[in-house]
Protein backbone atom coordinates (compact mmCIF):
# COMPACT_ATOMS: atom_id res chain seq x y z
CA UNK A 1 0.00 0.00 0.00
CA UNK A 2 1.70 3.23 -0.63
CA UNK A 3 1.23 5.61 1.51
CA UNK A 4 0.91 9.43 2.30
CA UNK A 5 1.27 11.43 5.49
CA UNK A 6 0.96 15.65 5.30
CA UNK A 7 1.19 17.27 8.29
CA UNK A 8 0.10 20.71 8.25
CA UNK A 9 0.82 23.72 10.69
CA UNK A 10 3.24 21.81 12.38
CA UNK A 11 5.76 19.11 12.07
CA UNK A 12 5.12 15.21 12.73
CA UNK A 13 7.84 13.69 14.45
CA UNK A 14 8.88 9.90 13.41
CA UNK A 15 6.91 8.24 16.05
CA UNK A 16 3.61 9.73 15.16
CA UNK A 17 4.48 8.67 11.35
CA UNK A 18 5.55 5.26 12.61
CA UNK A 19 1.96 5.30 14.91
CA UNK A 20 0.18 6.12 11.54
CA UNK A 21 1.77 3.48 9.27
CA UNK A 22 0.88 0.76 11.50
CA UNK A 23 -2.75 1.31 12.10
CA UNK A 24 -3.42 1.85 8.33
CA UNK A 25 -1.33 -1.44 8.07
CA UNK A 26 -3.27 -3.56 9.76
CA UNK A 27 -6.40 -1.77 7.60
CA UNK A 28 -5.27 -4.82 5.32
CA UNK A 29 -6.16 -7.46 7.38
CA UNK A 30 -9.86 -6.37 6.54
CA UNK A 31 -9.33 -5.69 2.84
CA UNK A 32 -6.21 -6.65 1.07
CA UNK A 33 -7.00 -4.50 -1.81
CA UNK A 34 -6.07 -0.80 -0.50
CA UNK A 35 -4.19 0.21 -3.45
CA UNK A 36 -2.86 4.09 -1.42
CA UNK A 37 -3.98 5.53 1.75
CA UNK A 38 -3.31 8.92 2.33
CA UNK A 39 -3.49 11.50 5.70
CA UNK A 40 -3.41 14.57 6.46
CA UNK A 41 -3.00 16.19 9.47
CA UNK A 42 -3.58 19.35 10.45
CA UNK A 43 -2.57 21.87 13.75
CA UNK A 44 -4.14 25.39 13.80
CA UNK A 45 -3.34 27.15 16.95
CA UNK A 46 -5.09 24.71 19.35
CA UNK A 47 -7.32 23.04 16.77
CA UNK A 48 -6.25 19.45 15.95
CA UNK A 49 -7.79 17.35 13.00
CA UNK A 50 -7.23 14.01 10.86
CA UNK A 51 -8.49 13.08 7.84
CA UNK A 52 -7.57 9.81 6.14
CA UNK A 53 -8.60 8.74 2.52
CA UNK A 54 -8.39 4.97 0.82
CA UNK A 55 -8.35 4.19 -2.51
CA UNK A 56 -9.92 0.76 -3.25
CA UNK A 57 -10.57 -1.13 -6.52
CA UNK A 58 -13.37 1.57 -7.82
CA UNK A 59 -13.93 3.47 -4.94
CA UNK A 60 -12.59 5.61 -2.33
CA UNK A 61 -13.07 5.85 1.45
CA UNK A 62 -12.77 8.59 4.12
CA UNK A 63 -13.26 9.56 7.57
CA UNK A 64 -12.07 12.35 9.47
CA UNK A 65 -11.90 13.22 12.86
CA UNK A 66 -11.03 16.26 14.88
CA UNK A 67 -11.23 15.20 18.54
CA UNK A 68 -8.45 14.79 21.22
CA UNK A 69 -4.57 13.93 20.62
CA UNK A 70 -3.53 12.33 17.03
CA UNK A 71 -3.68 9.51 18.65
CA UNK A 72 -6.76 9.28 19.30
CA UNK A 73 -7.35 10.53 16.08
CA UNK A 74 -5.94 8.28 13.80
CA UNK A 75 -7.46 5.44 16.01
CA UNK A 76 -11.30 6.76 15.41
CA UNK A 77 -10.42 7.42 11.82
CA UNK A 78 -9.33 3.20 11.28
CA UNK A 79 -11.90 2.01 13.27
CA UNK A 80 -14.73 3.77 11.34
CA UNK A 81 -12.30 2.65 8.02
CA UNK A 82 -12.65 -0.78 8.90
CA UNK A 83 -16.60 -0.86 9.14
CA UNK A 84 -16.27 0.86 5.68
CA UNK A 85 -14.10 -2.07 4.45
CA UNK A 86 -16.35 -4.32 5.60
CA UNK A 87 -19.12 -2.96 4.03
CA UNK A 88 -17.58 -2.26 0.78
CA UNK A 89 -16.14 -6.11 1.02
CA UNK A 90 -19.76 -7.09 1.61
CA UNK A 91 -20.93 -4.84 -1.08
CA UNK A 92 -18.71 -6.62 -3.64
CA UNK A 93 -19.03 -10.16 -2.52
CA UNK A 94 -22.65 -9.31 -3.49
CA UNK A 95 -22.85 -8.05 -6.68
CA UNK A 96 -19.88 -10.85 -8.31
CA UNK A 97 -22.68 -13.51 -7.85
CA UNK A 98 -25.07 -11.72 -10.47
CA UNK A 99 -21.55 -11.42 -13.12
CA UNK A 100 -21.41 -13.63 -15.31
Amino acid sequence: MDTQITARGFTASPNLHDYVQTRLQKLTRFYDGITSARVVLTEEGNVKSAEITLSVYRDVLSTASDEGEFETMIDTCTDRLRRQLLRYKDKLRRTDKYVH
